[in-house]
């Protein structure tokens, strides 16, 4: 499953300026609606504040990825938002938090949310990848690069970020790599659900 599969134009929110956590998590719900992934906002939403009273969501290093699985979820989603001056969200080192990803999960569903977590995980440990969403200047821009990064094709050495498709032995060998970053990734995040 890509992160583009899961992220429609209409669930990310440039510029956003959210006052508290709270703000934060209604404003992506919002999103996360907009983008037809809810059968039940109030639910889903209950369901990660509740996530939230068991441990923050908000990584550090500018970064928070709130999430839950809920009977409110019709189909696994993300909603993305930057709040370009920050918003406390509890990060585990005391930052504010400007990238969000909210994860939705269906009730029963494998481990979707997890498999999200980890693919974002891995992207956005880039810091050049997370400056270059936060500055995105439309949603259709924050989308290309997400594009890109999935497809190996995110470069912060070349002009626009985004480099021509490599030949097919690098690539394979580019994803074999990746695949296995992946899952000691998935790994490491289990530690913190």
């Amino acid at each position: 499953m890509q992160i583009t599969d899961l992220l429609k134009p209409q669930s990310v929110l440039l510029n956003a300026d959210p006052v508290t956590k709270a703000d934060a998590i209604y404003t992506l719900g919002e999103l996360m609606e907009k983008g037809g992934n809810l059968i039940d906002k109030g639910e889903y939403l209950a369901a990660v504040f509740a996530r939230e009273e068991s441990g923050s969501t908000g990584l550090g290093d500018g970064i928070a990825t709130p999430h839950a699985k809920s009977a409110g979820v019709k189909e696994a989603g993300l909603a993305a938002m930057v709040v370009p001056h920050g918003v406390d969200f509890e990060a585990l080192d005391g930052q504010p938090s400007r990238l969000f990803f909210m994860i939705a999960a269906p009730e029963g569903a494998a481990d979707t949310h997890v498999e999200v977590l980890s693919q974002l995980a891995m992207m956005v440990i880039d810091p050049d990848f997370k400056e270059a969403l936060i500055a995105a200047p439309t949603v259709e821009r924050f989308l290309e690069l997400v594009t890109a990064k999935e497809q190996g094709n995110f470069d912060p050495s070349v002009e626009g970020y985004i480099k021509q498709p490599e030949s097919q032995e690098t690539s394979s060998i580019t994803d074999a790599i990746e695949a296995k970053l992946r899952k000691l990734s998935k790994k490491w995040l289990l530690r913190f659900l």
